[in-house]
């Protein structure tokens, strides 16, 4: 559940838990469990927005060329 990326939380593994078996469980046991197995609760790090200088730089480097000489024609250009 928590590896799959099922559930966010302990308090959303213990409900799915409680769903499977018909016996109370604190949220706070399934964290301390998950914490002894070795997982860590993490917020996930965020990515920076690309600038415009660095928007067009990237978008410069790509009308250049691909690294082989030929130019490309139609590029996406995300951020």
């Amino acid at each position: 559940m928590s590896t799959t990326g099922k559930a966010e939380n302990a308090v959303q593994v213990t409900k799915a838990i409680q769903d499977i078996k018909n016996h109370p469980i604190s949220s706070q046991t399934v964290c301390c469990n998950l914490e002894k197995s070795g997982m860590k609760a993490m917020v996930k790090k965020k990515c920076p927005l690309l600038s415009k200088c660095h928007r067009k730089e990237r978008l410069d480097f790509t009308m250049v060329g691909n690294g082989c000489g030929k130019r490309q024609e139609r590029v996406l250009v995300t951020g």
